[in-house]
C-alpha cells in the first residue's frame, strides 16, 4: 500500500509519535499520520543517513503536511526514504539497500491498544525532487495480524504467543530493507512469534483484543497453535490454519466460547478501535542550505483485508467433516481410543483439550454444551478400586473382581488401563445394571499385552451413580497349572471426567487383589499312570475300560478315582 509524501520546513520539535490505526470490521486497519511523526531520508548519491522530518498537519488523516528544520533536499536528485525513523541507523551509517529491522519484543500495554506497532510499521519510498518539491509514494512492508479472544473468566493476561505445529521455523524475527524497491528480506526466523502483554487484565464476557506486526509469509496450509497466557499460569490455546499474509494487509481472527481448542474467521462485533501509538525520540539538525525544497504533502492508505487469503480454522471437535461437533464424532474417538489407534486421528481436531493425549475427555467434551465446558484437567486423590477375590488350584468356576470408584467428586465419564495377571483368564466383562442406559460403555482386551482397556462417556451429561459406587465387574478363570500364590492386577491411563468435561488424573496403582490356595482334599482320588495299570478300571456304569482316558472319573478298586 502506498504513502504520498511531500516536504516542508518547521522550527525545532522534542518528541516523536507515529500514526494512528482504527480497525474497521471486516474491512481494513485505518491508518493515519499523526504530530511528530519521523522519516529518514537518504540520498541516492550517497548511502548514509542524511535526515528525519516530521509531520504536523492533518492529524489522524490520510493526507499530511510534511515539516523540517535545518535541512533542505537539492533539485532535481533521487531520493529514498525509511519510517519510523531510528537513530542507531544515522549511527551506523546504515545503507539504505540494507536496513535491519526486527519484529521481536513487541509489547501490547492495555487491551484493544495499538500503540506498539509503531516501531514494526516499516515502510520504504523513492522519489525525485523538483524545483521546490518532493514527492514520496510510501508502502507498509509488514502486515497485521488481529486476534480478538472472548474472555470466559476475567483474568489478568502476559502474552500471546502463536507457535508452528511441528517446531520449524516461519516466523521472521530479523530482516533487511531495502528501500529502493520497497522489499524486505529475512535474515532470522523462529518457530514461536510472541506479544507480551503488559498485565492486560479483561473482565469476564469481554474479549482480549491484541495486534501483532508481522512479516509477509506464505502460511498456506501451515497449522500453529495460538496461545494466551494468564498472570495466574492458565492457557487458552486454538489452532489456526495460515493462509498468504502480504505486506500492506490486515488479517483478523475470533475466538468466542464455542471456539477454543477451534477458530473460526473473523465475526467481532465490537466498535471500531482507534489508539494513537508513540515513539519518544529527540533529534537536532544542522543549519539549512541553498536550494531549498520548501514544499511537501503526504499521503497515507490504510492497511487493507485481504479478501482473497484469510486464516481459517478448522472446526475442532467435527471428526468426520459434516459440520458440526456431536455424539457421532465422540463415537469415533471412542472406537479409535478402544483399539489403540488414536495415533490416526488429527490432533487439532481431537485432542480438545490440549492435554497431548486423545481419550474419552476429548469425547465427553464433543458431547458437552458449550457453555458449560471447561477445558482444564489435574490431579485428583480420587481413584478406582478393584475388589480381592480368591481361587483354589483345582478351580474351574469364574469369579468376578469388582472396578469401583472411590472419592468426593461426581464424574460422568472415565477410562483405564487393567492389565490382566499372568495365571488367569480373562472370561467376560459386565457393565454395572444402573449405568446401562445413561452410559455408552466400551470394554477391549489385548490378548498378546494381556490388557483391558475400559471407557465409558455419557450422551446426556448424566453422571455416574454417585461419588462412589461400581462400575463393571471383570469376571476371571483360573488358568491351567497355576500355581498356590497372590496376582496383582495393575491400573494405568486412569482419566475421571466430569460432566462439564474437566479431566481428573489418578495416579496409576497395583492392587495385590487375586489369590489362589491350594484345593481342599476330595473324596476322589488321583492316581498315577502307573498305578492306574495295576487295577482294573470300570467307568461310572460299571463297564470295564480298557484305555481309561485323562480327566475322567473311574471306579477302581472300590474307589473312585481320576487318571
Amino acid at each position: 500500500m502506498k504513502h504520498l509524501l511531500a516536504i516542508a520546513f518547521l522550527c525545532g520539535f522534542t518528541t516523536a509519535q507515529a500514526g494512528s490505526y482504527a480497525y474497521q470490521q471486516g474491512e481494513s486497519m485505518q491508518f493515519g499520520w499523526l504530530s511528530s511523526d519521523m522519516f529518514t531520508f537518504f540520498s541516492a548519491s550517497n548511502t548514509v543517513m542524511k535526515v528525519s522530518t516530521k509531520s504536523v498537519d492533518n492529524i489522524n488523516s490520510h493526507n499530511s503536511a510534511i515539516w523540517m528544520k535545518g535541512w533542505a533536499f537539492a533539485s532535481d536528485a533521487t531520493f529514498y526514504s525509511f519510517y519510523p525513523y531510528d537513530i542507531q541507523h544515522r549511527i551506523d551509517n546504515t545503507p539504505y539497500s540494507s536496513i535491519p529491522v526486527s519484529f521481536t519484543n513487541q509489547i501490547q500495554t492495555s487491551n484493544r491498544s495499538t500503540e506498539h506497532l509503531a516501531s514494526y510499521d516499516y515502510m520504504t519510498a523513492q522519489g525525485t525532487s523538483t524545483s521546490d518539491a518532493l514527492s514520496l509514494n510510501f508502502t507498509h512492508l509488514g502486515c497485521i495480524m488481529r486476534i480478538a479472544a472472548y474472555i470466559p473468566e476475567g483474568k489478568t493476561y502476559t502474552s500471546l504467543s502463536l507457535t508452528t505445529k511441528d517446531n520449524t521455523s516461519w516466523f521472521a524475527t530479523e530482516a533487511t530493507v531495502n528501500a529502493t524497491n520497497n522489499t524486505m528480506t529475512t535474515t532470522a526466523t523462529a518457530s514461536t512469534a510472541t506479544l507480551s502483554l503488559s498485565d492486560v487484565a479483561v473482565a469476564t464476557d469481554d474479549y482480549l483484543t491484541a495486534y501483532i506486526m508481522m512479516a509477509p509469509a506464505d502460511l498456506t496450509g501451515k497449522t500453529m497453535a495460538l496461545t494466551l497466557t494468564a498472570s495466574d499460569g492458565s492457557v487458552l490455546q486454538a489452532y489456526i490454519s495460515g493462509c498468504n499474509m502480504q505486506q500492506g494487509r490486515v488479517y483478523s481472527i475470533t475466538l468466542g466460547m464455542d471456539n477454543y481448542f477451534r477458530l473460526q474467521p473473523a465475526s467481532y462485533q465490537g466498535d471500531a478501535i482507534s489508539q494513537n501509538y508513540q515513539q519518544s525520540l529527540t533529534e537536532g539538525f544542522d543549519e539549512p542550505t541553498d536550494n531549498q525544497i520548501t514544499e511537501v504533502s503526504a499521503y497515507a492508505p490504510d492497511f487493507m483485508a485481504d479478501t482473497e487469503n484469510q486464516m481459517t480454522a478448522a472446526l475442532v471437535g467435527d471428526v468426520n467433516g459434516d459440520g458440526v461437533v456431536d455424539n457421532n464424532d465422540a463415537e469415533i474417538v471412542m472406537a479409535h481410543y478402544q483399539s489403540g489407534t488414536t495415533d490416526e486421528l488429527d490432533p487439532n481436531q481431537c485432542d480438545v483439550n490440549g492435554d497431548g493425549v486423545i481419550d474419552v475427555t476429548d469425547a465427553q467434551w464433543m458431547l458437552t454444551p458449550a457453555t458449560e465446558k471447561d477445558i482444564t484437567w489435574r490431579s485428583t486423590t480420587n481413584k478406582l478400586v478393584v475388589s480381592d477375590v480368591e481361587f483354589e488350584t483345582e478351580s474351574t468356576e469364574t469369579q468376578y473382581v469388582n472396578l469401583s470408584l472411590v472419592g468426593t467428586t461426581r464424574y460422568a465419564a472415565y477410562n483405564v488401563d487393567i492389565e490382566i495377571p499372568e495365571g488367569v483368564e480373562l472370561v467376560e466383562v459386565l457393565k454395572a445394571s444402573d449405568l446401562l442406559t445413561q452410559h455408552t460403555f466400551r470394554d477391549t482386551y489385548d490378548e498378546a499385552t494381556r490388557s483391558l482397556r475400559l471407557s465409558c462417556i455419557s450422551a446426556d451429561g448424566a453422571e455416574l451413580k454417585s461419588d462412589a459406587g461400581l462400575l463393571c465387574q471383570i469376571g476371571l478363570k483360573l488358568a491351567d497349572g497355576t500355581e498356590a500364590g497372590t496376582l496383582s492386577m495393575k491400573l494405568t491411563g486412569i482419566n475421571l471426567t466430569k460432566a462439564d468435561a474437566e479431566k481428573h488424573i489418578p495416579a496409576d496403582i497395583t492392587y495385590d487383589n487375586i489369590t489362589v490356595k491350594e484345593s481342599e482334599p476330595s473324596a476322589v482320588t488321583t492316581v498315577t499312570e502307573e498305578g492306574a495299570k495295576k487295577a482294573e478300571t470300570f467307568c461310572i456304569d460299571g463297564v470295564r475300560v480298557m484305555a481309561p482316558a485323562r480327566d475322567v472319573i473311574y471306579i477302581q478298586d472300590g474307589k473312585k478315582i481320576i487318571r
